[in-house]
């Protein structure tokens, strides 16, 4: 912030041998050229004609001699009245304003019960995100048998059982392993075939999530299962371990995304 404004009140100051033309606009009252310290741990490190070149500069800049030179700059450009100059106005107030979010806001340390309402819409109404039991993704292709005879049952039966055959004890399946498998196996029949994202056991009907969860890796398929739309081949994707945070770290997780 502090180079930015020295900067341009700089090159106001090296641009000419004299003062621009003064500008129409309400010139408002000077803009203090005077660099702040950051606080009550800054310390001078030089002095300029009596004004104080702060460590926080130095610290930014890596170079002392540079802050001098600035400071040089900035009197240069008060001495040649910049700072009644409206862009000058503008960007010193902006720096100011800068630095007051940074220092009071950015940098503050907020707990949830200060932000209140804000925390429960953004994080309490959303905690299953990151506080859950294991939950897993899945991928299925399903011979269909919805409301359909018992003849017609079996020899959907039969078939999802071919699918389950081909691909029993292969690991490290991916979907289209599955999908090109079926393919081949079912030409001419009817198969669907989805993604079911992240899901608990209680988010999926009773015989695919017993199914799913007692398969032991990712990338492994299972027997044919019955549910209400048919008989599925379930491929297991992926996983979300279970994590329960205490509220310490819960908030050190989330803190930064809901500020």
């Amino acid at each position: 912030m502090r180079l930015a404004l020295l900067l341009i009140v700089g090159c106001a100051a090296c641009g000419g041998s004299s003062p621009s033309a003064p500008s129409p606009r309400p010139a408002g009252p000077p803009a203090a050229l005077v660099a702040p310290g950051t606080g009550s741990a800054d310390v001078v490190v030089a002095t300029v004609n009596g004004r104080p070149v702060w460590g926080s500069c130095v610290s930014v800049q890596r170079s002392l001699d540079q802050c001098v030179a600035f400071e040089l700059m900035a009197q240069a450009a008060e001495k040649r009245g910049i700072g009644l100059d409206p862009d000058v106005a503008l960007a010193t107030r902006t720096a100011m304003v800068s630095r007051l979010v940074a220092d009071q806001y950015e940098a503050r340390h907020f707990t949830p019960a200060e932000l209140g309402a804000a925390w429960t819409d953004l994080v309490e109404k959303r905690r299953y995100q990151w506080d859950h039991e294991e939950v897993r993704a899945s991928h299925y292709v399903r011979v269909p048998a919805e409301k359909v005879t018992p003849e017609q049952d079996a020899a959907a039966h039969a078939l999802a059982d071919q699918i389950a055959a081909a691909a029993a004890g292969k690991t490290g399946w991916l979907p289209i392993e599955l999908d090109e498998t079926a393919d081949q196996i079912a030409a001419g029949h009817t198969i669907e075939k989805a993604d079911v994202s992240f899901k608990l056991p209680a988010q999926l009907v009773e015989p695919y999530a017993k199914a799913l969860f007692a398969l032991p890796d990712v990338g492994r398929t299972s027997p044919a299962v019955r549910t209400q739309w048919g008989w599925d081949v379930i491929l297991y994707t992926a996983v979300l371990p279970a994590v329960h945070p205490t509220e310490d770290q819960l908030e050190q997780q989330v803190m930064p995304g809901v500020k």
